[in-house]
């Protein structure tokens, strides 16, 4: 019997979930549990968590604050296997100057990065927030190539928006659909 070994060199890079969805903004948790888009989003966090590859356990949300952006990912997060004795923290950062200084020096210890919906819930990313981040494509690329996940919601793809799009962020991805900018 002959085993055949082939040897190449290979590139990895973190989990990514590009949803084509507003998922905040059509959920709930009402009894302790979430339903609809909010299970959704806790199970993205749920799935990406064990493929972080680099160890750390920090959830990081861009631009969400007060209001049903926010209570989404909390809610997503505090209900996941993450929360408590799963050992990850979520982190809120927001507003312009904070995501600027996130960019700047922030991003290593993060392990999930979550880029919410851009205006379409109440207290969504801004457009001014959206520029920051739009400013920052290379860290978010190399975020995800140092086996960090990333998590960037409907809003931050949207043709409609006129922002970030998949091969800003990911140069390698292979031009499998036409829709894909």
């Amino acid at each position: 019997m002959m085993a055949m070994v082939l040897w190449g060199g290979s590139a990895w890079a973190g989990p990514v979930v590009i949803d084509g969805t507003d998922a905040n903004d059509h959920g709930s948790a009402p009894v302790g549990a979430n339903l609809n888009g909010w299970l959704y989003m806790q199970k993205a966090l749920e799935n990406l968590a064990p493929q972080v590859g680099n160890g750390n356990k920090t959830v990081v949300a861009l631009g969400t604050t007060l209001g049903e952006a926010t209570t989404a990912i909390n809610s997503a997060f505090n209900l996941s296997n993450l929360s408590g004795p799963g050992g990850w923290t979520l982190t809120h950062i927001d507003g312009d100057a904070a995501i600027t200084a996130y960019f700047a020096g922030g991003m290593a210890n993060t392990g999930i990065l979550y880029i919410p919906t851009v205006g379409l819930t109440g207290g969504d990313m801004t457009s001014t927030e959206l520029a920051v981040v739009n400013a920052n494509t290379r860290p978010i690329s190399l975020h995800s190539s140092a086996g960090r996940a990333l998590l960037p919601w409907e809003g931050v793809f949207s043709p409609r928006a006129r922002i970030l799009r998949p091969r800003a962020l990911m140069p390698g991805l292979p031009p499998s659909s036409p829709a894909l900018p």
